[in-house]
């Protein structure tokens, strides 16, 4: 057990204080940029106030950042699913250099925005416009949601928009990049691409599950896949959703 002693608790205090006070600043003038570990990123007026309080607190992606900052290492090759703003893409490529990192958005909508954030930030890593999928189609059907973090394959809501997106069949992608370091947020499509992806060369894999998109009982059986494949979840830094895991390599 942590003893605190009265001086570090009031250390505490007011660092949490003066982020507040700093939260409330912003939530009143509405800056149209913020800087979240070292990564400057876009608040656009027209964001969910969901999104833009995250990124004003300065707590976007939070958990997904303080796992990739303790075990990212130089000479990893980072394949991440699921772009969204482009945050954790660009905190990679920080760390270990652009030509090391690949990400993957099927959303159309948000290639400028994650243009625009690399060209900020003075990275390139590889950006590819497509669905990663169980398919080996050209194309595939992407459900498109007004809050963009909730798009994915396959789940049709009565608010979201289907559009044909371009397709590419994970386990292709993996046997091209060659990744040591999977990263995943697939709203939901987890279930489909977990069971079926060619693990052998990857030794680390940050996952964020949704059960309650697919349930808990298939949330355990995911578990239960990657514990078959010699995967150990790090719980010192995991979350229940938010799952770090890695493995000593074959």
């Amino acid at each position: 057990m942590n003893h605190w002693s009265i001086r570090e608790i009031h250390q505490e205090y007011f660092t949490q204080l003066k982020r507040y006070m700093k939260f409330k600043k912003r939530m009143v003038f509405s800056p149209d940029l913020v800087t979240i570990r070292g990564v400057k990123l876009l608040v656009n007026k027209d964001l969910p106030v969901r999104m833009r309080k995250a990124l004003y607190r300065e707590r976007y992606e939070d958990t997904e950042a303080r796992c990739i900052l303790a075990k990212l290492e130089h000479d990893d090759i980072v394949m991440e699913i699921g772009a969204g703003y482009g945050f954790i893409s660009i905190l990679c490529s920080k760390a270990i250099g652009s030509k090391r990192v690949f990400t993957y958005e099927a959303n159309p909508a948000l290639i400028p925005t994650i243009k625009h954030h690399f060209l900020k930030n003075h990275v390139s890593p590889t950006l590819t416009n497509a669905a990663l999928s169980t398919s080996k189609a050209n194309e595939i059907q992407f459900q498109i949601e007004s809050e963009f973090w909730a798009s994915s394959i396959g789940k049709k809501t009565a608010s979201s928009i289907g559009l044909q997106v371009p397709n590419l069949y994970i386990n292709d992608e993996i046997h091209k990049v060659k990744p040591t370091f999977l990263i995943m947020d697939v709203e939901g499509y987890e279930a489909e691409l977990l069971p079926i992806a060619d693990f052998s060369g990857i030794c680390k894999i940050l996952v964020e599950f949704h059960p309650n998109i697919i349930g808990e009982d298939q949330l355990r059986q995911l578990r239960s896949v990657l514990t078959h494949h010699g995967y150990t979840a790090d719980t010192s830094i995991s979350e229940r959703k938010i799952i770090y895991l890695e493995r000593i390599p074959f």
